[in-house]
């Protein structure tokens, strides 16, 4: 006897899906999403996040990717990132944004999302993309925050790249202070400066 399922049922079922997907992306980053809803601009939503203690000061901090609520495989729309220090009492305040760091949903062209992850480890801010078919490359962007003048720097750039059949060929671009000097979390842009 074959059942028919209700539209009722159907929607049921959605949502439950939905509500886990979202409370596993909040209990990895340990975040109420009240607390941090604020700082998210409309017509954005969370795409990733990573906690830490980047300042050293014994509170969680948050680093957050956003995406439009509209971004599809080929959007070229922003993500911004978001760096959230934590204080008392579970507060939160926006120490800075950047519109420039992570690479679109189309920015790796035909072989997809370019995005991998975002990781706050120590003073350490890196957001990490990759994208691979016959020609792979990645690129690994980190910021550090220095405690003396309490601004955070990029730290390096690096691009790395190789064709699938000849991987013992890797081109590597890495830059570092050398190149670009003391340059803020804010003003860095991916698509500017570096020759790659």
């Amino acid at each position: 006897m074959r059942k028919n399922f209700t539209p009722l049922f159907l929607f049921t079922l959605l949502l439950i899906f939905l509500s886990l997907v979202t409370s596993e992306i909040y209990a990895k980053s340990d975040f109420s999403y009240k607390k941090v809803r604020e700082f998210i601009p409309n017509g954005y939503q969370i795409y990733d996040t990573a906690s830490g203690d980047f300042n050293a000061d014994g509170y969680k901090d948050l680093l957050i990717v956003l995406k439009s609520i509209n971004e599809n495989s080929n959007s070229s729309e922003e993500r911004p990132l978001l760096l959230l220090a934590g204080g008392a009492k579970g507060k939160l305040e926006l120490v800075a944004r950047n519109d420039h760091v992570v690479l679109c949903a189309s920015c790796g062209g035909v072989f997809g999302d370019p995005y991998q992850k975002v990781s706050m480890k120590g003073e350490f801010l890196s957001v990490e993309h990759s994208v691979g078919g016959n020609w792979q490359w990645s690129r690994t962007i980190t910021f550090k925050y220095n405690s003396q003048t309490k601004e955070i720097v990029l730290h390096e750039d690096i691009t790395k790249s190789y064709q699938t059949f000849a991987q013992d060929k890797q081109k590597s671009v890495a830059s570092n202070k050398t190149d670009f000097g003391n340059l803020p979390f804010v003003s860095y842009s991916y698509d500017k400066g570096f020759d790659r």
